[in-house]
């Protein structure tokens, strides 16, 4: 998919890990803008269940496990000044990333079609 200007994708990986990647937004030759998309070094806890508690409120039960990586973030690295052309190239960007993000977890594909 276009977002209205070129774009070099490189991944980022974190003790083997393909944690993220950095784009560089680029026009006419001249780099506009560094993005980084990945995971933070935040860690949450996986449980194997979850259960509920007396009062019917959710309770973490079974084996727990660690996982690095708690929000997935997007954020502007450089601190070039944004126009309008490269503002709507970000945005076009950004949404087309989460829509993608969301077919994923929804259908299993970021290429499904709407249901």
């Amino acid at each position: 998919r276009n977002f209205g200007m070129p774009m070099k994708v490189h991944q980022r990986f974190r003790d083997g890990i393909l944690w993220g990647f950095d784009v560089e937004i680029i026009k006419e030759g001249v780099k506009q803008a560094d993005l980084s998309i990945g995971f933070d070094n935040e860690v949450t806890i996986k449980s194997e269940w979850i259960g509920q508690n007396e009062t019917g409120m959710p309770t973490r039960e079974g084996k727990q496990e660690e996982i690095a990586g708690k929000h997935f973030e997007i954020w502007k690295t450089c601190d070039r000044k944004v126009d309008e052309d490269l503002r709507s190239t970000l945005k076009a960007f950004c949404t087309g990333l989460v829509a993608a993000l969301n077919k994923y977890y929804a259908f299993g594909s970021v290429f499904a079609e709407e249901v």
